[in-house]
């Protein structure tokens, strides 16, 4: 499992006030693919390849062929997409799990529902019937991997 929080996001200093398409298909990146380096690195590639698409006719000859040297290993965006479908949701449920544990804590910490056993047997049960995950999956996998991304 590869930990990104030593990780430094290659973004521009502007992105905070004016964002890129590059710069959040960036952090978009680093929150479906937390662990999995190989996918995010494609994601991240094929962005930049597809952001320049609209300037190749103001492009000379050595920088047009730069630019398909590079755009040769982006992947078709419905591949990235697809790539994304599984990690995207997990993504999704573990921010569902971290914010019921949190309000449920501070409603009333003895609480049943406040325990993360009660959120991840309820969520395998019900949010999420398409990707039947099962409790120990959730705790397993899920969890481990998503949970430095799940308050985003």
């Amino acid at each position: 499992m590869n930990d990104f929080s030593n990780d430094v996001l290659e973004l521009p200093i502007s992105c905070f006030d004016n964002p890129t398409f590059v710069d959040t298909r960036i952090v978009e990146a680093y929150m479906i693919w937390p662990t999995d380096t190989a996918a995010r690195n494609r994601a991240i590639h094929t962005a930049r390849a597809h952001c320049q698409v609209p300037d190749l006719p103001d492009f000379d000859a050595d920088r047009l062929q730069m630019h398909a040297y590079f755009a040769r290993e982006a992947m078709p965006a419905e591949f990235i997409k697809r790539e994304a479908y599984i990690p995207y949701n997990y993504g999704h449920l573990a921010g569902i799990i971290l914010k019921h544990v949190v309000e449920q804590v501070a409603l009333d910490r003895t609480s049943e529902k406040a325990k993360m056993e009660w959120i991840i047997d309820n969520v395998s049960k019900t949010v999420f019937p398409a990707l039947r995950l099962r409790p120990n999956t959730i705790r397993n996998t899920l969890w481990p991997n998503f949970r430095k991304v799940s308050h985003m």
